[in-house]
């Protein structure tokens, strides 16, 4: 419950319109980090070619069965939303 409520405050317009804030979702993280550094390394104005090649990530997944309640439906609903965010944060201007 405690993460759903922080994920909730998180997604906030106040801070998902902030420039400066990326949300970043483990999927995404670990097949496509090296867009994710190259977005990063360009926000803080790091030397890119440092991370090339570099990390190699491996996903990691676990099947958890759950049964469906208003918690389970709440805590998806969020997560989709912050995907969606992540997504639009990761999107490399050219």
């Amino acid at each position: 419950m405690i993460w759903i409520n922080a994920y909730s405050y998180l997604s906030q317009k106040k801070f998902t319109d902030n420039k400066n804030i990326l949300y970043l979702d483990y999927e995404y993280w670990c097949e496509n980090s090296q867009n994710v550094l190259k977005k990063i390394s360009s926000k803080i104005k790091l030397d890119y070619s440092y991370f090339v090649n570099n990390i190699e990530l491996k996903k990691s997944i676990k099947k958890i069965e759950l049964k469906e309640n208003s918690m389970v439906l709440k805590s998806r609903n969020i997560f989709d939303k912050l995907r969606k965010i992540n997504n639009k944060s990761f999107i490399i201007n050219k």
